[in-house]
């Protein structure tokens, strides 16, 4: 699993880096417990009022890209879940399959996601649905 992330708080100076890997410290261990962990997390710090605009806040793709070359991913064949369009829209460029969970009031409610995406109620279900198992409660 990779993990690429907006913490536009940190631009913002609403918490720091180090706040920032002190919580995904956490997450990642909840995560090894489980069985789960991370292969890498690419992060991006930037605000989205920053000038000239940043290519590393999705939905720019310069993350995705990085951690292909570091862990050998076909993006093509890769999965993009997130819980906003920015999240899966990597997914029109770079191939591969977008799952948007829930709708999100802040996108733009016709803007489109990129072909093949799905909308799930949740983590769960896109899991069920690339597993081919059925929808879980």
């Amino acid at each position: 699993m990779i993990l690429v992330t907006n913490q536009s708080g940190i631009g913002r100076g609403i918490f720091t880096e180090a706040q920032f890997d002190a919580v995904q410290a956490r997450v990642e261990q909840l995560l090894n417990e489980a069985g789960a962990r991370f292969e890498g997390v690419y992060l991006c710090p930037h605000s989205p009022e920053m000038t000239p605009a940043c290519r590393c806040r999705k939905p720019g793709t310069e993350l995705y890209l990085r951690a292909s070359a570091e862990h050998g991913l076909n993006l093509a064949e890769s999965v993009y879940i997130g819980d906003r369009l920015r999240d899966v829209l990597p997914a029109g460029e770079l191939g591969g399959t977008g799952f948007l969970l829930g709708a999100d009031p802040r996108d733009d409610p016709g803007a489109q996601g990129p072909p093949g995406m799905r909308r799930v109620a949740s983590l769960a279900e896109a899991v069920d649905a690339l597993l081919g198992g059925s929808p879980s409660d």
